[in-house]
């Protein structure tokens, strides 16, 4: 009788341990569900708030007639981060609107997530550089870095220059400066000297000094496609017919 009792409080006690082990067990499963389910449904959150940051575009100003804002979309088009920007196409001469923006009224203008707006193509694809490898555009090593910001200084001078050239020609003759157009055309001539004979200051990389050039010279094809200075300058007009089959150059002519 006494080996039954003790055998029953032994049961007993085992099925207290066994029950009071299942609520713990159990208790445990319903925190790992509940902690999952709040984790789905934080994760859930932290996409769609992912998905409207990434709604939330900048806004590219440009023209198509522009080499600076052509130098951009170029840019945008080796980087591949075409679906963060709203591309709105303007006459910076004809509509006011950019002005409320932009001081200057020029194109390119960008307007960043955060409203911030920056302006001057260099400044611009210096900024867009941050946004994926900075190294594709701009090389790492500092005498390398100075070469390719240099050719993209040079460039942009001679697209100045061959714009206020095209420009000044479209006035009346009376009223055109042959003073200006010399010096304007000038420019050019010495621009188009530099960079046939340093060619090697060019990188193996389709980088912002390359990205420049290259929109200088397709400029100076579509102000003036009588000129001929792809025969004078044919290791350059060789290393331009290689570049402009790029995609990025393709997506990006210039427009009337």
């Amino acid at each position: 009788m006494v080996d039954f009792i003790n055998h029953t409080i032994l049961i007993v006690k085992l099925f207290y341990i066994s029950y009071t082990l299942f609520l713990q067990i159990n208790q445990c499963l319903q925190n790992i569900v509940i902690n999952a389910a709040m984790f789905m449904i934080f994760y859930s959150i932290l996409i769609n708030i992912t998905n409207i940051i990434r709604r939330i575009r900048m806004q590219l100003y440009y023209s198509l007639t522009s080499p600076f804002a052509r130098k951009v979309c170029v840019l945008i088009q080796e980087l591949k981060i075409q679906d963060q920007f709203e591309m709105i196409k303007i006459d910076p001469w004809t509509n006011p609107d950019l002005r409320q923006i932009n001081p200057l009224s020029k194109v390119p203008t960008l307007v960043l997530n955060h409203k911030e707006v920056l302006f001057d193509s260099a400044l611009i694809c210096e900024y867009l550089s941050t946004l994926k490898d900075k190294a594709l555009i701009y090389p790492t090593e500092r005498v390398e870095y100075f070469k390719s910001l240099r050719l993209q200084a040079l460039a942009d001078g001679a697209m100045a220059a061959v714009g206020r050239c095209y420009a000044e020609l479209k006035k009346p003759e009376h009223l055109q400066s042959q003073d200006m157009l010399q010096r304007f055309q000038a420019t050019q001539v010495a621009t188009l000297i530099w960079l046939e004979q340093h060619l090697d200051n060019f990188t193996k990389n389709f980088g912002i000094g390359e990205i420049s050039v290259a929109c200088l010279l397709a400029y100076i094809d579509f102000r003036f496609p009588e000129q001929d200075w792809k025969i004078k300058y044919s290791q350059l007009a060789a290393w331009f017919e290689q570049v402009k089959a790029r995609d990025s150059m393709q997506f990006t002519q210039y427009q009337v």
